[in-house]
């Protein structure tokens, strides 16, 4: 089946695939919803295509595996409390949505799963409990893994048993679950044939694990990654695993906070700046300039508004919080909104797709910026070049030690290995940057390049400044403060703004733009904040090392065109 008869099929008859049927009815905006969640269904539908028109694409959407989840559903997951108890659980339209993501997704070749990490951020009340704990007794007695080995992980052990109890209730009262399922409810544990299900926390240790499922509950409380490290690292020796963190925003806590920067490094993925095929992401929050004062809003974070949450709850909570002082609370709990939160300076969004071949710079006049951070961490050199029209192209290259690249790939989250593969960094031997390396490339390009001057931080770079100074180029100290680093930091976003930014379609340099904090002084002056960036901004923090130089260029040349005029003297 072609994909427009697919979609025309799903159009008929939504239950040919909830899943999809869902994802078109938001991004026709027959469903309101926020920019994350329309992204992740847009997301879907466009590896539907390709996985329906390209041979080559190694995924598929298996319907029939996501409708055997749907109809475990149907049979076994049951309301527990209140009028609803012991009613079967009517899936939603958006949770068929992630279910179906979860379990329909599949390789072509294996027939595996293709996401072993999902990330859910909605508000409370929208039933994340009821989807935990189904989806944890699905993983637990019918996903046909020998020996499965599942849990329910949290900080705190009253939060992990949240979806446990709740699982284990569901199970007591259906007759035919409760009779293969042994209940150690004192232990937190249950039995089913070789099969373990069991609440954890982050208060003992975690270490020895062989995780096919793990329910991560209330990512936001989590402190440090240390357990979140311990389980990802206890799925490796299973061929099919499944990581389900379903979360409500928080405390960023100065973008510190673990939850905060998985939030973020999903939000790159959903706007194309990462890429990571095996993570499932689904974000219900308000959009950026969304009024929270207004209702009509709120159902952007609060997918079960009218089924599991009423907007007369909602509204008698927003009163209290106004009321009271309280409104971070009701943001958070309510609105899914992190407090605290470090937006990026730079507008990616404006960083469109360009269809340019730096051959065409060969010979033009360019401004070299070195951002020599730690010698363990990535090091940023960008050449910027002042073209016609007031527009101005980047070329930039990190370099990074060769040595614990895997380790760093996990703690970054990011690809250095492909990006290293495709020319963007380059892996210096041994364990930390080597300045001959730096002082190589630079050399390189001024075989390519008119290079006019190159600007760098004298701290902890005298060894690399003075050697290209013996080299014969002109090396500017560029201190770091408001005072330097103001104008060229606000002249390259609004280069950005007016897509006179040519910067090749460099993922690092955009990741690293993506990644970049602003710091305002009392005048409204503007530095990039690297501690509380939410990752590395060394890539843009040479590039505007090097616009210090590169936006005054014309001044420069001018003075250069009167000294050589007949005209001048002293």
């Amino acid at each position: 089946m072609r994909y427009n008869e697919y979609i025309e099929q799903v159009k008929k008859d939504p239950l040919f695939c909830p899943t999809t049927a869902y994802s078109l009815e938001v991004v026709e905006n027959n469903i309101i919803a926020g920019k994350s969640v329309i992204q992740a269904c847009r997301r879907h539908l466009e590896d539907l295509k390709k996985s329906l028109e390209n041979e080559d694409y190694k995924y598929r959407f298996d319907r029939a595996k996501a409708n055997h989840v749907f109809k475990f559903f149907d049979k076994f997951i049951k309301h527990t409390k209140g009028s609803l108890a012991k009613t079967p659980v009517k899936l939603e339209l958006w949770e068929n949505f992630i279910i179906g993501n979860l379990f329909g997704w599949i390789y072509k070749d294996t027939g595996l799963r293709k996401f072993n990490l999902s990330y859910t951020q909605i508000a409370r009340k929208n039933g994340k409990s009821l989807i935990s704990s189904g989806i944890s007794i699905y993983m637990f007695i019918a996903d046909k893994e020998p020996g499965a080995e599942c849990y329910c992980a949290s900080v705190k052990k009253d939060t992990a048993k949240i979806v446990f109890t709740d699982a284990m209730k569901i199970i007591r009262q259906d007759n035919n679950l409760r009779k293969h399922i042994r209940i150690q409810e004192s232990l937190s544990t249950m039995h089913y044939k070789n099969n373990i299900f069991k609440a954890i926390s982050g208060d003992k240790d975690q270490d020895g694990y062989n995780i096919h499922y793990c329910n991560i509950d209330e990512y936001h409380l989590f402190k440090t990654n240390e357990m979140y490290e311990v389980l990802i690292s206890g799925t490796q020796a299973r061929l099919q695993p499944l990581l389900n963190i379903i979360t409500t925003a928080g405390d960023s806590r100065g973008a510190t906070s673990p939850c905060y920067q998985m939030y973020e490094y999903c939000k790159q993925i959903l706007n194309g700046i990462l890429e990571n095929e095996n993570i499932f992401i689904y974000i219900a929050e308000m959009d950026e300039n969304d009024d929270i004062y207004e209702p009509k809003n709120w159902i952007k974070s609060n997918p079960n508004l009218g089924v599991s949450i009423t907007l007369d709850a909602l509204e008698k909570a927003f009163i209290r919080a106004r009321d009271n002082n309280e409104m971070d609370n009701f943001r958070i709990k309510h609105l899914n909104t992190w407090i605290q939160r470090k937006d990026a300076y730079f507008p990616i969004d404006k960083l469109e797709l360009q269809q340019l071949d730096p051959k065409e710079l060969e010979g033009k006049e360019c401004y070299i910026g070195i951002d020599l951070s730690s010698k363990i961490d990535l090091t940023g050199v960008s050449a910027v070049f002042p073209l016609e029209n007031g527009k101005y192209a980047v070329i930039n290259r990190c370099f990074i030690p060769s040595e614990s690249i895997y380790e760093k790939e996990i703690k970054d989250r990011v690809p250095y290995s492909r990006w290293i593969k495709e020319g963007y960094i380059k892996a210096t031997t041994g364990d930390v940057v080597d300045i001959e390396y730096i002082f190589n490339y630079i050399v390189e390009l001024s075989k390519k390049y008119d290079v006019r001057s190159i600007g760098c931080d004298p701290w902890n770079a005298t060894a690399l400044m003075t050697k290209l100074d013996a080299e014969g180029f002109e090396v500017v100290e560029v201190r770091q403060g408001y005072k330097t680093l103001s104008e060229p930091t606000k002249f390259t976003k609004e280069l950005i703004m007016t897509n006179k930014l040519l910067h090749y379609n460099n993922p690092v340099l955009k990741w690293c733009m993506a990644n970049a904090v602003p710091k305002y002084d009392a005048n409204e002056n503007v530095v990039l904040d690297k501690a509380k960036s939410i990752n590395r901004i060394d890539a843009v923090a040479s590039t505007i090392t090097a616009m210090t130089r590169a936006m005054l260029h014309e001044l420069d040349a001018n003075l250069n065109k009167h000294i050589e005029s007949e005209n001048f003297s002293f």
